[in-house]
C-alpha cells in the first residue's frame, strides 16, 4: 500500500513537472513590461548587445523620411531633385540641382530663379538655407547671389512663400539649399494622412527660354507584412519614404465657409475651392469642375489670376487676371514662367444632408452633418439590449486564462506536497 502511494506521489510530481513545462514562458512575466533592445546581429537568428555608439545617429535617421534622387532634363539644364523630412520637427530640407548641359559655352548675364511654395500646400516659412555653384568637377564653391522677397502671393514676413534668387550666371551648375516647415495640423496627422508638399520653381537666364517645374511629394508608409533581409542576412526595418509625384499640374484645396451673421446680412455657408496650376509648357489644355450634386453653381463664377516669375519671387499680374461664368469645362492657357491660381466658390444646396463636398476628387467634410437615424429591427434591438461586454474583457482574456492556469498549478503542488508528507508520516 505504501509502494503504491509512493508511485502515485512520483507520478502526480511528474505530471506537475509536465504542466509546469507546458505553460508559456511569458505567463511567469506579465508584469515585466520593460523590453529589451538589440541591434541585428550577423546572422538572423544571432543576438548581439546593444550599440549605443550609434545609437543618436539611427535615432536621427529613423525619424527621417527621404526621397529618392529625382532627374529631369531639359534643352538647357539637368536638374535634380530630392529632399527629406523630419518627423519630429516638421522641417522639410529641399536641394535642387541645376546642371548645364552644354558648359564649354561661357556664360554671361545673370540667372534668376524663383521658388514658391503656395497656400494650397502643408509647407510654410519658405527659407533659402544657402545657395553654392559647381565647377568643372561637380564640387560645390561659394557665390555671390542676391534674395528678395515680395509681399505678394500670401507672403509675410512671418510666412514667406515666394522669393527669387538672382546671381551671376554659372558655367556648370547651381546648387539650391531650401527649407520650409509642417504646418502644426500636418505634423500632427503625418502618420495617418500624407501632407500635401510642392516646391515650385523657375530658372530664367538670358537668351534661354525659362524652365519651370514643380517638385511634388507624397509619404508613402512601410507595408508591415513585409519582411525584407540584406546580403548580410539581416532584417532590414522598412521605413517610410517621401516619392515625387508624377502627376502635379494641379493643386486642389477645398475649404467650408460657416454661416455668418451680421447686423445687417447674412452670408449663407459656402464652400470655397481653389487650384495652383504650374503648366510644363504654354499650350492650351481643358480644366474640369467636377462638383457633387449638393453643390450649388447658380451664381458661382470661376476667378484665374496669374503669378509671374520675377526676380522678387512670384508676382501677382493683375493685367492677366479675368471672372468667367461657371462652366463645367474651361480652357486655359498659362504662359511660359507663370503660375495660375483658378478659385471657385459655390452655395450650399438646401435641404441636403451631404457627409463630404467634393471637386475633382478632393474632399471637404460638412460639418453639419447629421447621421440620419433608421428603425432597427426585432433582431438588432434585442442585440442592443443585452448586456454589452466590459470595454476590457477581451484585453483580459489572456491574462486571466494565464492565471488560470497558475491558479492550477498552486493547488496541484499543494496536493503534491500533502501527498508526499502523508506518505512519509504513514512509512514512519
Amino acid at each position: 500500500m505504501k509502494n503504491r502511494l509512493q508511485q502515485f506521489s512520483v507520478k502526480l510530481l511528474a505530471a506537475t513537472l509536465a504542466i509546469i513545462l507546458a505553460i508559456p514562458t511569458n505567463v511567469f512575466a506579465m508584469k515585466q513590461s520593460k523590453s529589451n533592445i538589440y541591434t541585428a546581429a550577423t546572422s538572423v537568428m544571432g543576438v548581439q548587445e546593444k550599440d549605443t555608439s550609434k545609437e543618436e545617429t539611427e535615432n536621427t535617421d529613423f525619424n527621417l523620411i527621404k526621397s529618392a534622387v529625382s532627374q529631369q532634363e531639359t534643352t538647357d539644364y539637368i536638374i535634380e531633385k530630392s529632399a527629406r523630412l523630419s518627423k519630429t520637427t516638421g522641417d522639410v530640407d529641399y536641394k535642387i540641382v541645376v546642371k548645364a548641359k552644354n558648359p564649354s559655352t561661357e556664360p554671361t548675364g545673370e540667372q534668376t530663379t524663383t521658388f514658391a511654395i503656395t497656400e494650397n500646400t502643408d509647407d510654410e516659412k519658405l527659407s533659402v538655407d544657402d545657395v553654392k555653384a559647381l565647377d568643372a568637377n561637380g564640387n560645390e564653391t561659394d557665390i555671390n547671389f542676391n534674395q528678395h522677397t515680395p509681399n505678394l502671393l500670401n507672403t509675410t514676413k512671418e510666412n514667406i512663400r515666394t522669393t527669387g534668387i538672382t546671381s551671376a550666371k554659372p558655367q556648370y551648375g547651381m546648387v539650391y539649399y531650401i527649407s520650409t516647415k509642417l504646418t502644426e495640423e500636418a505634423l500632427k496627422n503625418l502618420e495617418e494622412k500624407s501632407p500635401q508638399l510642392a516646391l515650385d520653381f523657375t530658372i530664367a537666364s538670358p537668351n534661354q527660354n525659362p524652365v519651370q517645374t514643380r517638385y511634388s511629394l507624397a509619404t508613402t508608409n512601410p507595408d508591415t507584412t513585409q519582411i525584407t533581409i540584406n546580403n548580410d542576412g539581416n532584417v532590414v526595418n522598412q521605413a517610410s519614404e517621401l516619392v515625387e509625384k508624377e502627376d502635379n499640374l494641379h493643386l486642389y484645396k477645398g475649404e467650408y465657409k460657416k454661416e455668418e451673421k451680421t447686423i445687417f446680412q447674412t452670408t449663407p455657408a459656402q464652400l470655397v475651392w481653389t487650384d495652383y496650376i504650374n503648366a510644363k509648357d504654354d499650350k492650351e489644355f481643358a480644366i474640369n469642375f467636377d462638383l457633387d450634386e449638393n453643390q450649388d453653381t447658380e451664381y458661382s463664377q470661376i476667378k484665374i489670376d496669374y503669378y509671374e516669375a520675377r526676380d522678387k519671387g512670384y508676382v501677382l499680374n493683375q493685367s492677366f487676371s479675368k471672372t468667367v461664368d461657371f462652366t463645367n469645362s474651361l480652357n486655359l492657357t498659362i504662359p511660359q514662367g507663370y503660375i495660375a491660381k483658378v478659385s471657385l466658390s459655390t452655395a450650399i444646396k438646401e435641404n441636403t444632408n451631404a457627409k463630404v463636398y467634393t471637386f475633382n476628387g478632393v474632399k471637404v467634410a460638412n460639418p453639419t452633418y447629421k447621421e440620419e437615424k433608421t428603425e432597427k429591427t426585432e433582431e438588432e434591438q434585442a442585440s442592443d439590449d443585452a448586456d454589452p461586454l466590459p470595454d476590457d474583457f477581451f484585453k483580459n482574456a489572456e491574462k486571466a486564462k494565464s492565471f488560470y492556469f497558475l491558479s492550477l498549478l498552486g493547488k496541484l503542488t499543494q496536493k503534491v506536497l500533502w501527498l508526499l508528507q502523508s506518505s512519509y508520516f504513514t512509512s514512519l
